[in-house]
C-alpha cells in the first residue's frame, strides 16, 4: 500500500470513508454468506460419505467386543470419486506441458509463454493442487483456485570482504571476514492457490458460470498474529495492532460455520481466540474520489481486506492488468437454472444409502442368526454350559437314556435378509448408470466375450461423459486461470528473470538482436496484454497435435534435404524447420547443439580434406547450410 493509505488504516478509529467502504462490503459478503451457508450441511454429509463415518451405536460396540463385523458405510462415493479424479487427473496431464499455447500469427513465440506458465505451475506443485480441485469438485459440486502475482524473499547471512582501512597512507584498521544479513529474491511469479469452497463467497445474483461478471466476490483466510505482524513491518497491511478478540458469540452472530472453530477459537470454558483472526478478502469496484484514497472519479478494482469484520486491514488497486477477479471457479453440472454446489457425491447420495442399508441390514440378521436359539428342560440339561457358550453341553444323570431331543431342541431360523447382497449389487450398477463411471472407467474388465471393436466403443462411451465434465471445467476454471497467470507473467516478469526462464541469449550479435526481438514480443504492450487475446489456450482434455505436427515438418525436411533445387525454388529454411520439430519434441534448448565458429571452420575444413580423389576442392561458404551430401545450395 502506498503511505497515504496506510495512515489512514492506522488510526485507532476508521474515518466515515473507510466506514462506509467496510460497511458495503460487509452488506455484499452477509447475502453471498447467507446462500453459500444453506449449501454447508449438504457438502459435510457428503464429505462424512466420502470418509465413510458413522456414528457406532450399542449394538456396534458389543459386536466390537466381540470381535464382529460392525455397521459401516459401503465406500462407493469414495470409489467414485477417486474414478472421477483419477481420468481427469490423467486426462489433463497427457500432455508434456498444462497449457500449451497457439498463437495468432508468426511474430508470437509460443515456445517461451509455455516455458514460463511451466515453471509457475512447477514452483506451485500443481498436480497436488489439481488433485485437490478436482476432489473438491466432485465431493462438492464446486471448486475455486486464487491466482496473485508474488514476490518472496529470503534473509540469508552472507560472508563480505572487508578491505582494511587507510588514511593518509597509514593503515588505520585492518581487513577481514563479517557476516550481513542480506536479502535474497527466493521465487517471483504466480501463487496458485485452493480456496475452500466453505471460504467462497461470489456474487450469487450471477450463476457462477458469469462470476467474473459480478460486483464482487470474497474469501475467507485465517491468518496468525505473527503473520499480520509481519505483513504489517513490510507494509502489505494496517491496523493490525489493536484488533478484537474472536469469540464463540462472535463468530455465530456472523453466521461462521461450526467446523471452522477449532482453527479460530481455543476450547474451554472461555472458548476465546487462540491467535488466529479471520480476514476477509473482498475484490470490487470503487470509486477512490469517494473513499478519500486517491483522484480517480471512475470505478476502479480494488482490494479490501477485513479482520475480524471489524476492521479494514488493506486498501489497495489490483493492478493486474487483465482486470478481473483472481478468483476462478468451476462447476460439476454447471447449469443457470439448477441447484448449486450439486456433485458427484450428492448424485449418488441416496442410492448409496440404500446399498449400505442393504449390507447393514445384512450384517445384523447374519450376526443375530450365528447366535443359535435353544429350547431346553432345565430339568434334564445343565444350563450353566450354555450360558458359558461351552462346546459342550451336558445332560444330567439318568436323562440320557430318554433321549437328546426330549431336553433340548434347536430352533430353526430363516435369514430373511440372503438376498440383499444381491439387491446391493442391482443399485451398484445403477449408480454406475446414474454418473457414467462404470467398470470401464474404473480400468475393471467385464466379463463375456467381447471383440476389440467392441472393446473400444464401449471405453470410449465411458469416457466420453467424463470427458464432457473435463472440458467444461477446463473453459471453466483452468482455460481463465491459464490466461491470467500469463497476462502476470507478461506484465510482472522482468527481462533478467526472463532470460533465467528461457535461457541466457548467444553471444552472435545477429541472434542477440532476434533474441531481444522474443522478449519484446512476450512483453507486448499493455493494451494486448489486457485483451489476452494474441495467445489462446489449447485445450488441455484434447492429445496434442506437436507429435503429428512434427513428424509432418520431418518429412518435408527429408524432401528438401534430398532435394536442394526444391527447397531453394520453395524459399524453405530447413535450420528453422528443424528448430521448430524439436521445440515440437519437446527439445527446449537446441542451442546447446550448435557449433561454434571455431568448431564450423574446423568442421569445413574436414570435409575439404575428405573429398575423394580428382574431385575439386571448390571452396565452401560457412554461411550456406550444408544439405544431405554434403552438396551446397547456389543460386
Amino acid at each position: 500500500m502506498d503511505d497515504k493509505t496506510f495512515k489512514l488504516l492506522e488510526q485507532e478509529v476508521h474515518p466515515d470513508s473507510v466506514m462506509t467502504l467496510m460497511r458495503k462490503c460487509e452488506s455484499l459478503v452477509k447475502k453471498s454468506r447467507h446462500v453459500m451457508v444453506q449449501k454447508y450441511d449438504v457438502w459435510d454429509a457428503a464429505n462424512e460419505t466420502y470418509l465413510g463415518k458413522i456414528a457406532q451405536d450399542s449394538e456396534d460396540k458389543k459386536a466390537s467386543e466381540k470381535g464382529e463385523p460392525q455397521k459401516m458405510i459401503v465406500p462407493l462415493t469414495f470409489a467414485q470419486t477417486q474414478s472421477f479424479a483419477s481420468f481427469v487427473f490423467l486426462l489433463l496431464l497427457q500432455n508434456d506441458k498444462f497449457y500449451e499455447l497457439q498463437g495468432t500469427g508468426p511474430e508470437d513465440y509460443t515456445r517461451d509463454c509455455e516455458m514460463a506458465l511451466a515453471r509457475d505451475l512447477r514452483r506451485n506443485q500443481w498436480p497436488i493442487k489439481l488433485y485437490q480441485t478436482l476432489l473438491d469438485v466432485a465431493r462438492f459440486g464446486i471448486c475455486a483456485t486464487e491466482t496473485a502475482w508474488v514476490e518472496n524473499h529470503v534473509y540469508v547471512p552472507t560472508k563480505i570482504d572487508v578491505p582494511p582501512t587507510k588514511f593518509l597512507g597509514l593503515e588505520i584498521s585492518k581487513g577481514g571476514m563479517r557476516f550481513e544479513t542480506q536479502k535474497f529474491l527466493k521465487y517471483k511469479g504466480n501463487e496458485v492457490s485452493n480456496v475452500s469452497p466453505y471460504n467462497f463467497f461470489p456474487d450469487v445474483r450471477l450463476p457462477l458460470s458469469q462470476m467474473q461478471d459480478g460486483e464482487f466476490v470474497a474469501v475467507d483466510t485465517e491468518y496468525s498474529a505473527t503473520q499480520l505482524a509481519s505483513m504489517r513491518a513490510d507494509g502489505d497491511v494496517a491496523g493490525t495492532n489493536n484488533l478484537p478478540v474472536l469469540t464463540t458469540g462472535f463468530m455465530q452472530s456472523e453466521r461462521i460455520p461450526e467446523h471452522r472453530f477449532g482453527s479460530l477459537v481455543m476450547e474451554g470454558n472461555g472458548r476465546k481466540s487462540n491467535g488466529m483472526h479471520l480476514v476477509t478478502k473482498v475484490q470490487l469496484d470503487l470509486v477512490p474520489k469517494e473513499v478519500g484514497i486517491g483522484k480517480e472519479d471512475f470505478p476502479v478494482r480494488y482490494h479490501v481486506w477485513i479482520a475480524n469484520h471489524q476492521r479494514v486491514i488493506k486498501l489497495e488497486p489490483v493492478g493486474y492488468l487483465h482486470n478481473q477477479f483472481t478468483v476462478n471457479c468451476g462447476e460439476f453440472t454447471p447449469d443457470m437454472h439448477g441447484e448449486m454446489g450439486r456433485g458427484l457425491a450428492s448424485v449418488i447420495d441416496y442410492l448409496q444409502s440404500v446399498v449400505t442399508w442393504f449390507i447393514n441390514s445384512h450384517i445384523t440378521s447374519v450376526r443375530r442368526t450365528i447366535d443359535s436359539k435353544f429350547i431346553i428342560d432345565p430339568a434334564g440339561v445343565d444350563t450353566k454350559q450354555l450360558e458359558s457358550r461351552s462346546p459342550y453341553i451336558f445332560l444330567r444323570k439318568n436323562v440320557s437314556r430318554s433321549g437328546v431331543d426330549r431336553w433340548i431342541k434347536q430352533l430353526q431360523t430363516v435369514d430373511a435378509t440372503q438376498g440383499h447382497m444381491g439387491d446391493a449389487d442391482s443399485v451398484g450398477k445403477m449408480i454406475q448408470m446414474v454418473t457414467g463411471i462404470n467398470d470401464n472407467a474404473q480400468g475393471q474388465y467385464n466379463s463375456g466375450r467381447r471383440s476389440a471393436t467392441e472393446a473400444r466403443a464401449v471405453t470410449a462411451g465411458a469416457a466420453s461423459r467424463l470427458r464432457m465434465h473435463t472440458s467444461l471445467l477446463w473453459n471453466q476454471l483452468f482455460d481463465p486461470q491459464g490466461k491470467q497467470m500469463l497476462a502476470n507473467l507478461r506484465q510482472g516478469m522482468d527481462e533478467k528473470l526472463w532470460m533465467k526462464v528461457i535461457g541466457m541469449p548467444p553471444e552472435d550479435p545477429k541472434d542477440q538482436m532476434a533474441y531481444q526481438k522474443r522478449y519484446q514480443t512476450f512483453k507486448g504492450d499493455p493494451e494486448t496484454v489486457a485483451g489476452m487475446d494474441d495467445y489462446m489456450v489449447y485445450d488441455s482434455t484434447m492429445p496434442s497435435e506437436k507429435g503429428f505436427m512434427a513428424q509432418s515438418l520431418q518429412e518435408l525436411v527429408g524432401i528438401a534435404m534430398s532435394n536442394p533445387e526444391t527447397a531453394f525454388a520453395l524459399n524453405l529454411n530447413t535450420t528453422r524447420m528443424i528448430e521448430e520439430i524439436a521445440r515440437l519434441r519437446g527439445i527446449d534448448n537446441i542451442e546447446q547443439w550448435r557449433m561454434t565458429p571455431q568448431e564450423q571452420q574446423e568442421y569445413y575444413a574436414r570435409l575439404r580434406q575428405s573429398a575423394q580423389p580428382g574431385t575439386p576442392a571448390n571452396p565452401v561458404d560457412p554461411n550456406q547450410p550444408v544439405l544431405s551430401g554434403g552438396s551446397q545450395t547456389t543460386a
